[in-house]
């Protein structure tokens, strides 16, 4: 099978081509120098060239302070971009996966959102995701949207590897800890997605691994995995004093997802356990 991976250098991006290659696919792996998803007849000259089966749509703008400042960027990237991509699909009959983000919900539920949740950004990153879902479904393709949340793994910058750095260079710490979500290794993403790429499946889906942490949580617990010990404030959002609002409670439903894959995630703990075991050989 023939994957094209755009932003293929990305945090998800590239976990998604090391697993494809992984299943023997042809992957063409392309990162924003190579395909700028704002240049709809780049996009498309793209896909006559290569011809892939799917196309996994990792590409985005995912600096959430920064698309405070940088709106028109952000919305140019996770909106127009996504559309450029989910049309030029659409018109060579190729099946598209996007992803998309748990920050489209406000965070003001006390139980776990469902796909069919209604949406309310509270962040322009969030919103401009929003469109961007909106964008592609309203291209009409052979389509999954896939909402994750609160990434760790190899391949970019994240929170855990942020939080490891300083800890080791003898910082101590203040981290957020109002905030609710589901940390998910990238890898559980990749696997899942490509799953659902190929079952007879359409519209919006959530993967993430199960359990919940604030990020005080998680950083308390990578840390003690590596035996790192530092000094660890816990600090409110409103300390913290964020540019961009994040949703106080973003924590996703998985029941569905897992119903379609036949089997429950695994948990956080679990897969950031695996994953810096994996990171330190």
């Amino acid at each position: 099978m023939r994957s094209l991976v755009t932003g293929a250098r990305g945090l998800l991006g590239s976990e998604i081509v090391r697993w494809l290659e992984s299943t023997g696919d042809e992957v063409l792996a392309a990162g924003s120098s190579d395909l700028d998803i704002r240049d709809a007849d780049a996009v498309t000259r793209t896909l006559a060239a290569f011809q892939p089966d799917r196309i996994f749509q990792c590409a985005a703008f995912t600096a959430v302070d920064d698309a405070e400042e940088q709106q028109s960027l952000a919305r140019e990237v996770n909106r127009d971009g996504a559309r450029n991509v989910a049309e030029a699909a659409c018109d060579a009959g190729v099946r598209l996966v996007h992803f998309s983000t748990d920050f489209v919900f406000s965070g003001d539920a006390s139980h776990p959102y469902p796909p069919d949740a209604t949406p309310d950004p509270q962040s322009v990153y969030a919103t401009s995701k929003l469109e961007g879902e909106l964008a592609v479904q309203a291209a009409a393709g052979d389509l999954i949207v896939i909402r994750t949340s609160w990434l760790f793994g190899g391949g970019g910058r994240t929170f855990v590897g942020a939080i490891t750095d300083r800890a080791r260079q003898g910082h101590p710490l203040k981290v957020v800890d109002d905030q609710i979500g589901r940390p998910t290794w990238t890898r559980t993403v990749a696997h899942a997605s490509e799953v659902l790429s190929r079952m007879d499946v359409q519209g919006v889906h959530h993967v993430a691994d199960r359990g919940t942490a604030t990020w005080l949580e998680l950083a308390e617990y990578a840390l003690s995995l590596q035996g790192i010990p530092v000094d660890i404030q816990g600090v409110s959002s409103a300390e913290w004093g964020a540019p961009a609002q994040r949703p106080a409670y973003s924590v996703l439903a998985l029941e569905e997802t897992e119903a379609l894959l036949g089997a429950r995630f695994r948990t956080w703990r679990e897969t950031l356990k695996r994953f810096l075991e994996e990171d330190a050989r």
